[in-house]
Formats: structure tokens, C-alpha cells, sequence
């Protein structure tokens, strides 16, 4: 039987690591220090490592865990309880510390739904032609670019639907990869933040 050197507990009543007990041991745990998760109140969207992601709670968790710091084997952050959990290690013994651990969540509008409510858009997508066709490819690019950048508005045009998106990159990444015919215009619109802006047009046309 062991005896803690410290609080005078015995093997008995409480688990030991080393010469002490587990609430004695002198572990070298390091919680992180003033995390702040921007949360987009529009959008739902977090911000992970200067990014703005869907919400996922396990990455949320996975993300604030790896901000702490010492001597263990293994660290998991627990949103719902808001604890810390580290796994700890010493010969042929393990012990789980929890400890009371909170970020400060930060709400705020994301780049692009900022964007969105200002009308903002790089890319004009015109579908004509065939009434079923820009029917189909009007919701399918929509969906596709729904995943990568965002969409502004889609107005019905006299022969067509018009389709307005924030990224003129990704517009020209889907209809590369759905193979569309399309023809492409530049518009010079300005300058921002010491750049030249276009806003480019997609002109597409089914048969």
C-alpha cells in the first residue's frame, strides 16, 4: 500500500501515480489561453485557422484541444461539459484529469454574407436557350457553387435565367468541369484596395 506524501491518502482510497495520488501528482497540464471562435450569426459558418468552415463540433473541439499544452499522451476538449480532458500516462498507470475549460465565442458576419448582404458579385452566369435545359443546369450549377463560393440572387430573364455569384474562380472551375460551351466577357469595374476589379460574364446557350 502506498501513502501520498503530500495529502496522506493511501493507494486504498484513491488512485496513485508514482510516489503520489492522482490529485497530488505534480502534472504539467496547460490549458490554452483566450481562444476565440468567430460564429457567423447569418450563415452558421465558424472560423478554424483563418478560415471560415460549416460548423462541425468535432472539429471545433479538435481545434481548441490542440492549443493545450504539457506532458500528456492524449487531449480531448468536450464542448457540451466544457471540460478538458487529458490522458496521462506514468509506468503501467493511466489517469483521465479533467479540467473546467471554456472558449469565447465571438458573434460576427463572415466575409461573405457581408458581401451577400451588399449585393455583391464577380460573376454573371446567363443560361438561353432550350426552356428544359437552363431549367436543369440552372439548379445544378447553383448546387455546385453553392458548395464552393455563394450566390448573390438568380433573376428569370426573358429567354433565361441570370445567376449571380460571388467567385468568377469557381464559376470558371464548374462550367470547366460540367464542359458547357460557354463564352467569356471581362467588365473592368474598378479598383479595390490598389486592384484592378472585373466582373465577368458567362454566356451560355443551349440548343
Amino acid at each position: 500500500m502506498l501513502i501520498c506524501p503530500k495529502c496522506g491518502k493511501s493507494s486504498k482510497e484513491v488512485q496513485f501515480l508514482e510516489a503520489f495520488c492522482v490529485n497530488c501528482y505534480p502534472f504539467n497540464l496547460q490549458l490554452p489561453k483566450n481562444i476565440k471562435i468567430e460564429m457567423c450569426k447569418r450563415c452558421g459558418r465558424m472560423r478554424i485557422k483563418g478560415e471560415w468552415v460549416p460548423y462541425d463540433r468535432k472539429k471545433l473541439e479538435g481545434h481548441v484541444a490542440s492549443k493545450a499544452r504539457g506532458e500528456f499522451d492524449k487531449v480531448e476538449y468536450d464542448s457540451k461539459s466544457k471540460e478538458m480532458i487529458f490522458t496521462v500516462k506514468k509506468g503501467d498507470e493511466t489517469a483521465e484529469i479533467r479540467k473546467p475549460y471554456g472558449y469565447e465565442e465571438v458573434i460576427t458576419i463572415c466575409p461573405d454574407c457581408s458581401k451577400i448582404s451588399g449585393g455583391y458579385f464577380e460573376a454573371i452566369i446567363q443560361l438561353r436557350g432550350n426552356e428544359k435545359k437552363v431549367a436543369k443546369y440552372s439548379k445544378m450549377l447553383t448546387r455546385m457553387l453553392s458548395n464552393k463560393t455563394f450566390i448573390t440572387k438568380s433573376e428569370e430573364r426573358h429567354g433565361g435565367t441570370d445567376i449571380f455569384v460571388g467567385s468568377s474562380k469557381e464559376v470558371l472551375g464548374v462550367v470547366s468541369e460540367l464542359r458547357l460551351k460557354t463564352k467569356i466577357t471581362r467588365k473592368l469595374m474598378g479598383l479595390r484596395e490598389g486592384k484592378r476589379y472585373y466582373r465577368t460574364t458567362f454566356a451560355i446557350r443551349f440548343d
